[in-house]
């Protein structure tokens, strides 16, 4: 019996190419594997600031299967959150929507009504509240990192947030990708949702 075709659509809000980092290579190793199962994957990027380069080579790299939507003052957003959490609580500890991407949703909700996608991926827990208008499809979040109390583990002062506001990224997803098994401990821990690494399956259907 052959296997039945699915519509896939990838977000992210960096490019996948060149292969010069592991969240890159995870993504890009995804797609494909789904190209070579034969399935019809789209690639939404959120053009957050991407060099003129990169933007080239995904033009040509997947051609009319990607899409670029380029997110209203975000650059000014996230200025805003990183002065306002540090003066609110003397660090700076995100909420987790606080670097997500205004002039999205609507785009999106609009595009999946007109594709019908079968599961939407996203990248990093920033990006999950694009899940919110989402409906009849599979939502899937490919964490890359863990995030909860970040700033307090690493010297990299980057995006950092509370654990409550890590599990209500995850809650959002119906299925939660983790990087690596150490990590898969932790996500389980903040949510109900199924946590598995990249090296496990997970099925194309709820039921």
């Amino acid at each position: 019996m052959a296997k039945k075709v699915k519509k896939i659509l990838i977000i992210s809000d960096f490019s996948i190419l060149p292969l010069i980092a592991g969240n890159r290579l995870m993504v890009f190793n995804f797609y494909q594997r789904f190209i070579q199962q034969g399935h019809d994957v789209y690639f939404l990027l959120i053009d957050a600031n991407i060099l003129p380069s990169e933007l080239f080579m995904m033009k040509q790299f997947l051609g009319s299967k990607l899409i670029i939507i380029k997110p209203v003052f975000f650059i000014w957003k996230r200025r805003f959150y990183k002065i306002f959490r540090y003066l609110t609580r003397k660090e700076i500890s995100y909420k987790v929507d606080d670097w997500g991407y205004w002039g999205i949703k609507k785009k999106l909700y609009q595009f999946q009504r007109k594709n019908n996608f079968h599961i939407v991926f996203t990248n990093y827990i920033w990006t999950t509240s694009l899940f919110d208008n989402l409906h009849g499809c599979i939502k899937v979040l490919i964490t890359h990192d863990l995030f909860s109390n970040r700033n307090e583990k690493t010297n990299h002062k980057w995006f950092s947030t509370s654990f409550y506001e890590e599990g209500k990224a995850l809650d959002r997803a119906d299925y939660v990708l983790a990087a690596q098994e150490e990590e898969q401990k932790v996500l389980t821990r903040l949510t109900s949702k199924p946590v598995v690494t990249t090296f496990c399956p997970f099925p194309f259907s709820k039921s």
